[in-house]
């Protein structure tokens, strides 16, 4: 079993983190979760995001009083917001996790060079300022 830091040094890990800031700005980090053990076919990521960027690039209202302890990304915006924004923010999860399944699955980047695991989204953790 590999480390923490030998899983977040693997070069599948390090180009995910580089093609999820580039594709999607407001991420500004990934890191293994803290209980990335607890699964035999999954390590779950946690993605580190600016949450004003994220209101910026989809005009979306956030929920002032969100809880502090909140990491699913719909509990920090309005809940009174159209459907179709809830409906894409409950979708955005699943659709990066989709995308780095897909990455992982390619035949373009060699077995020896991918995590032991597939990577999936766990949690949003927004950077404080």
């Amino acid at each position: 079993m590999q480390t923490k830091d030998e899983i977040e040094n693997v070069f599948f890990f390090t180009f995910i983190k580089k093609f999820l800031r580039k594709k999607y700005p407001y991420i500004k980090d990934i890191k293994l979760s803290e209980d990335f053990e607890r699964y035999n076919s999954l390590l779950f990521i946690d993605l580190y995001f600016d949450l004003n960027e994220l209101i910026q690039v989809y005009n979306l209202g956030i929920n002032s009083f969100y809880p502090k302890s909140a990491r699913y990304l719909p509990s920090f915006f309005d809940s009174d917001m159209t459907k179709d924004k809830l409906d894409f923010l409950y979708n955005l999860t699943e659709h990066i996790s989709e995308e780095i399944s897909k990455i992982y699955e390619s035949s373009h980047i060699p077995d020896e060079l991918k995590t032991e695991k597939k990577l999936s989204v766990g949690e949003w953790v927004p950077l404080k300022k």
